[in-house]
């Protein structure tokens, strides 16, 4: 196993002086690459692709995670790591797919709703349904929604896409 290290000053630790360090054991990383919004890494291993986006925030509602399962079946010691409480993730996806239409958005819901029983943290979906930014190709629109909104355009089967009636898939 590789351990990488992947850097950028796009993506700041929240004290907004020191660069974001992430460190990834994994067989391959292919190079980061970092834009004004986060940080992208993709690992490669067993011909297995995840990419991870990293972003900073000014708050992060969090969980504990135990990765004793998996770090056993690698012959590593486990670990208590914090990740982003699953209901506000879920509410993430739901606006990130609201916004961009993308199908791995959509599989994330469903993964988080169908699979693991979670639902949305609704305070967080708001906020993004506020101030949503929806993107068609190289176009962007700001639009203000609300959950009756959303709603609404998730029930029009002539959609492609919940948010704009003119993308494709």
């Amino acid at each position: 196993m590789l351990s990488a290290i992947c850097e950028s000053a796009a993506t700041r630790h929240p004290d907004k002086r020191t660069p974001a360090r992430i460190r990834l054991h994994c067989a391959k990383t292919i190079p980061a690459s970092p834009n004004s919004k986060c940080l992208r890494c993709l690992c490669e291993d067993n011909n297995i692709q995840v990419q991870l986006e990293i972003n900073v925030a000014d708050c992060c509602e969090n969980q504990p995670l135990s990765s004793a399962q998996f770090s056993g079946e690698h012959n590593l010691t486990g670990r208590i790591i914090r990740i982003m409480r699953l209901d506000v993730a879920l509410a993430h996806k739901i606006a990130a797919w609201n916004e961009q239409g993308l199908l791995r958005d959509l599989y994330d819901c469903y993964y988080l709703v169908d699979i693991l029983g979670i639902m949305p943290h609704l305070d967080t979906l708001n906020l993004r349904l506020h101030s949503a930014l929806i993107r068609s190709g190289s176009k962007s629109k700001r639009l203000s929604m609300s959950l009756d909104d959303l709603k609404k355009n998730f029930q029009e089967p002539s959609r492609p896409y919940p948010a704009d009636p003119g993308r494709r898939g």
